[in-house]
């Protein structure tokens, strides 16, 4: 009948579908807004994607419990040989992860990110980002702009839906981070810090550090962005235009710190040669207020010099891009190594992490059976992708399904090859979604995509979880792909 209301929303499937209606129906005016909206917000889309309520307390229990399995790892390799054997980092780099940061956790910020298994329903993480997660702040802003677009507005009054907000709980990791640091250093746990938030001012991420700026103000919390090249060491003092700086949130860490061995002669001198005044500057703290002064002082280097004093506290420490290794999920599947967690991680483990081992000629056990490792890889391309130990973005990950044989074969030769360091990991099939994009004209089309959910935890707490959705089998901002609400759907 017309002018009739249409049935109120009760399932994901449901909303979706009332979502692609809403905007195939729409004008090409709305649909036109839309699509500036969307360019101009890229990497975004407004376009969420719905997943059911139930949903989130299994997201919750499966990263806290993986969170604190992760952070065992990270004890663990400066207490056993063997897990270091697998987790693979230089000797500059060693030096100063072994330095104290002022804290406990090894990661005090962690995205996680994972998918929803189109065949089964299953959750599964595919990697641990421990290091320098990002997105935190571009989705925040993201989650703004949703009860502004009339076609979500339309489809919210029919249903009951949820999202999370991130950035509060991270401001509430980092002034406990910010208050164990103080008393480390013999002060009160409430003394003041000066905060800053160091990322490339001109690199893609800027605009997210900006936007976790300004939602640290409305937690309280006082920030400002700088750029590594931008920071001094003036005896104890850091500082970026001028501005003090004793604590930072800082993104890359090979804007810093080397994280893989030099490929090249000089490179490998260079190495060397900053390790050795790395070390000399340790002995002695006249050589290195003229190390400071000659060369050590500015840019990059003033903050590794800096955290090496303990004069700046740093956020996540030098030492988390141990477990930010694609090997961690190796480890945490290896029977000599299965006495490092608990029976709760170890069932986590079994339910959400897929099959994964480092590229080596060994034998593994695969479906209950011995096999080599390296056969069963080139033999079985569509079961598995390849990804670089240490890559980040969506470089240089193989999938087997997205490739032919030949592409196959040269990925796994490149992953054996002398300084080389991959692991292998069984191919999980992504929920695919229909889904409106954007093209650069803002033309719209609707089509496949995959799509991913990616948690966060924050001092090993589950803090919430978006988004992204993707045409490719790498679904990365950095590869073309978008952040997207991760709406929940229906609960009290």
């Amino acid at each position: 009948m017309e002018g009739m209301r249409p049935p109120p929303i009760a399932t994901p499937d449901d909303a979706h579908r009332r979502m692609l209606e809403l905007y195939r129906s729409a004008s090409p005016e709305e649909q036109l807004a839309f699509a500036k909206v969307e360019l101009a917000t890229s990497p975004c889309s407004l376009f969420p994607v719905f997943v059911e309520a139930e949903l989130r307390p299994l997201l919750a229990h499966a990263t806290e419990q993986l969170a604190g399995a992760i952070e065992r790892v990270g004890r663990a390799f400066f207490e056993d040989p063997r897990v270091a054997q697998e987790l693979e980092v230089p000797p500059r780099f060693l030096f100063h992860a072994r330095l104290n940061p002022g804290y406990a956790r090894t990661s005090v910020v962690t995205r996680m990110d994972g998918i929803l298994d189109a065949t089964t329903g299953a959750f599964k993480f595919l990697e641990f980002n421990c290091d320098d997660p990002s997105g935190m702040g571009t989705y925040t802003g993201l989650l703004e702009l949703l009860p502004q677009s009339p076609l979500y507005a339309a489809l919210a009054s029919g249903g009951s839906f949820a999202t999370d907000r991130l950035v509060g709980h991270f401001a509430t990791a980092l002034r406990r981070a910010m208050g164990e640091y103080n008393r480390s250093r013999g002060r009160a746990p409430d003394a003041p810090l000066a905060l800053a938030l160091l990322v490339d001012r001109q690199g893609p991420l800027a605009n997210d550090h900006n936007l976790i700026a300004r939602h640290l103000e409305a937690e309280g919390l006082h920030a400002f962005c700088a750029g590594p090249e931008e920071l001094v060491l003036d005896g104890d003092r850091l500082t970026a235009r001028g501005r003090p700086i004793d604590f930072a949130y800082r993104d890359d860490v090979t804007a810093y710190l080397r994280t893989r061995p030099a490929a090249d002669r000089p490179a490998r001198l260079r190495e060397r040669l900053l390790q050795a005044a790395d070390e000399l500057g340790a002995r002695s703290p006249a050589a290195d207020r003229a190390l400071s002064r000659l060369y050590l002082g500015r840019g990059p280097h003033a903050l590794v010099q800096a955290y090496r004093r303990g004069t700046v506290g740093v956020v996540n420490p030098f030492r988390a891009h141990v477990v930010d290794l694609k090997a961690v999920m190796a480890v945490m599947q290896s029977e000599e190594h299965r006495h490092l967690f608990t029976d709760a991680q170890h069932e986590a483990i079994a339910r959400h992490v897929p099959w994964t081992r480092i590229v080596r000629p060994e034998a593994v056990l695969f479906e209950g059976q011995r096999v080599p490792l390296v056969g069963l890889l080139r033999e079985n391309r569509t079961r598995f992708v390849l990804k670089p130990d240490a890559g980040c973005g969506g470089e240089g990950v193989v999938v087997g399904q997205g490739v032919d044989e030949p592409t196959w074969a040269a990925a796994l030769a490149l992953a054996q090859e002398p300084g080389q360091r991959y692991v292998a990991q069984e191919y999980v099939p992504m929920r695919e979604d229909e889904r409106p994009t954007v093209r650069k004209d803002a033309s719209l089309f609707v089509g496949p995509q995959r799509v991913n959910v990616n948690t966060w935890a924050f001092d090993g707490a589950f803090g919430g979880a978006y988004a992204r959705a993707a045409a490719d089998f790498v679904v990365n901002v950095s590869k073309g792909g978008r952040f997207a609400p991760l709406v929940y759907v229906g609960g009290a």
